[in-house]
């Protein structure tokens, strides 16, 4: 078996099964991690979609004072790479965001499936 290209991440854990636990938990981490660097200004702030039905989390920073949104960091999942209406729904709220002021953070260990387009068509 060859060894993970990601220090420390196994490949395995995109099994159907494994992937939406680790999805949580990791953007847990993010958010709490993150929390301590950005206060007292910002706010890290789980936020939940169920698609298809899947529970995706992203992290959302907030300017504290306004809750101007100012950043997003997303976990790509199968739901967002595979084709179909979750990838739809996920690279239309990606225009979204990088047609805006927010700052996006995309972070894709998922090598099972084709990356994710830079360009819009």
């Amino acid at each position: 078996m060859s060894q993970s290209p990601f220090p420390g991440m196994d490949p395995y854990l995109e099994a159907p099964n494994v992937w939406p636990d680790v999805h949580t938990r990791l953007m847990n981490i993010i958010a709490e991690q993150l929390t301590p660097l950005l206060v007292p200004k910002y706010l890290a702030e789980l936020e939940t979609q169920m698609v298809i039905p899947t529970r995706l989390v992203s992290v959302y920073i907030r300017q504290r004072e306004t809750a101007r949104l100012v950043a997003v960091i997303e976990l790509l999942s199968p739901v967002n790479k595979r084709r179909g209406k979750g990838r739809e729904e996920y690279l239309e709220k990606r225009r979204t965001f990088l047609t805006s002021p927010v700052h996006l953070i995309e972070i894709d260990f998922l090598r099972g499936y084709p990356r994710m387009p830079f360009d819009d068509p």
